[in-house]
C-alpha cells in the first residue's frame, strides 16, 4: 500500500509473505510477474470472460467491484507507466482475449477494420481504467460500467 511497484523489491515480498526467495522465484520472474498474475487472476474472473460467459456490462462491473477490492494496490499499480505497466500489461491481454473470444462466439476471423476498431476502443477502455485508478477510483462503479459499455464497437457486441 505505500509503495509504487518499482519501488518493491522481491526480498519486501518475500519478507512480508513469509516464504522464502527460492519460493517466490519459482513461480514468478520478479515484481511485476506477481502483479500481473494478480491482475490475471481478478480478469480471469472478470474482463477476459466479456463476450465468451459474460456481458460487456456484467464483465466491467465485476472487474471494477474487484479493484475496488484492492484498490490501494491498484492505485500504486496503475501509476507506473515504464513496460512493466498495468496499463500496458492490461491491455494485450485485454485485446488478446476480446479477440479470441468474438471470434469464437461469431464463428470467423475479425476483419482488418474489425481489429483495427477493436484495439483502438480497448485502448481507449485502458486508458479509462488507468485514470479512474489514478484518480482515487471515482466515479461510482456503476458510471465507469456504463461508459465502458458505450466505447464497444457495434460488432463487439455478440453477449
Amino acid at each position: 500500500k505505500n509503495k509504487n511497484p518499482d519501488d518493491i523489491r522481491v526480498s519486501d515480498v518475500c519478507r512480508l509473505s513469509g516464504i522464502s526467495r527460492t519460493t517466490f522465484y519459482v513461480y514468478f520472474e520478479d515484481v511485476f510477474s506477481a502483479i500481473q498474475w494478480l491482475w490475471d487472476d481478478l480478469c480471469s474472473r472478470t474482463l477476459y470472460r466479456i463476450n465468451s460467459e459474460v456481458t460487456r456490462e456484467e464483465g466491467h462491473l465485476a472487474m471494477v467491484e474487484g479493484m475496488l477490492e484492492r484498490a490501494a494496490f491498484y492505485q500504486k499499480c496503475f501509476v507506473c507507466k515504464d513496460c512493466h505497466s498495468l496499463f500496458s500489461y492490461g491491455y494485450r491481454k485485454s485485446l488478446i482475449s476480446h479477440i479470441d473470444n468474438i471470434e469464437q462466439r461469431i464463428g470467423r476471423t475479425l476483419t482488418e477494420q474489425e481489429l483495427f476498431e477493436l484495439d483502438y476502443s480497448i485502448r481507449a477502455l485502458s486508458v479509462m481504467t488507468t485514470k479512474w485508478a489514478e484518480e482515487g477510483m471515482e466515479p461510482s462503479i456503476e458510471n465507469m460500467t456504463q461508459l465502458f459499455s458505450r466505447f464497444v464497437p457495434a460488432f463487439a457486441r455478440v453477449l
